[in-house]
């Protein structure tokens, strides 16, 4: 957007520069683009630097195609050598790739993990530690050279495309997963598992460093109709369920939140990303 209209004074910018402009977006990122130009005239427009948003007149915005995405079953993620604790902590606490490995041992609570190292200030949260991802961390070898839980074999932090190409791919292969999973395909999963086993949205959202109306956007097909029902603002619309049963009255979301599906209790669907 800069490249192309960064020199260019508002009372210049013409419609048919701007949508020849779009055409040439890629088009998974074309909406967004779009759309943050037309935010950007628009505050022009209230300010009254413009009379009207030269960028309106260029048509629809529409949304992307959802893409469809790979949801892991719980067994494909605890079989993957040789990073067990990374995929496990990265799939059950629905991390992001840079969330990951930027995690430091004092991060890892009694029964949560404190996520720092977000995109953004308002995705920190603590998340709950299931049983089995707490265990697979307390078996990590002790260093003293680093603060971090994943390094680098010189003890720093990867990068993410770093990871992905020099570790994660191998690992993938070695596993024998397919070619379309990425690092990102571990939160994927979780989230799917989570909301599958009838997890609140808002705590899913919460847990996730997202909002629920992404969840609603990319997983509605996995949100119950009774939520959709009560409306994005219920925060307890029913009683969670798990694979082994429902859960008891007194039980919070959160401690719901921290138990987990048995393996093959339950079928994954494919997840929309």
């Amino acid at each position: 957007m800069l490249e192309a209209f960064g020199d260019v004074r508002l009372s210049d910018l013409r419609t048919g520069e701007i949508a020849a402009w779009e055409a040439t977006l890629p088009p998974r990122f074309r909406h967004d683009v779009v759309r943050a130009l037309r935010m950007v005239l628009d505050a022009a427009v209230a300010w009254e630097y413009l009379p009207k948003n030269p960028a309106k007149a260029t048509g629809k915005n529409p949304s992307p195609a959802v893409v469809e995405s790979v949801v892991l079953e719980p067994a494909e993620v605890e079989r993957r050598p040789p990073y067990n604790a990374a995929v496990l902590v990265g799939a059950w606490c629905y991390l992001r790739p840079g969330e990951l490995l930027g995690l430091e041992r004092g991060d890892v609570g009694d029964g949560e993990l404190n996520v720092r190292g977000t995109k953004t200030a308002r995705s920190r949260r603590t998340v709950p530690l299931p049983l089995r991802v707490a265990q697979a961390l307390s078996e990590l070898p002790p260093r003293l050279s680093t603060r971090l839980l994943f390094p680098s074999p010189q003890g720093v932090a990867y990068g993410v495309g770093n990871r992905r190409r020099r570790e994660f791919d191998w690992a993938r292969e070695a596993a024998g997963l397919p070619g379309d999973v990425t690092p990102y395909t571990l939160r994927h999963s979780g989230i799917s598992w989570a909301l599958h086993a009838g997890i609140p949205a808002s705590d899913v959202a919460r847990f996730g460093g997202t909002l629920v109306t992404m969840l609603e956007t990319r997983y509605h097909h996995l949100l119950s109709p009774v939520w959709r029902l009560h409306g994005r603002g219920s925060t307890r619309p029913r009683p969670a369920h798990t694979a082994s049963g429902r859960r008891h009255d007194d039980e919070t979301d959160e401690a719901c939140a921290r138990r987990t599906v048995p393996q093959g209790e339950h079928p994954l669907p494919t997840s929309s990303r």
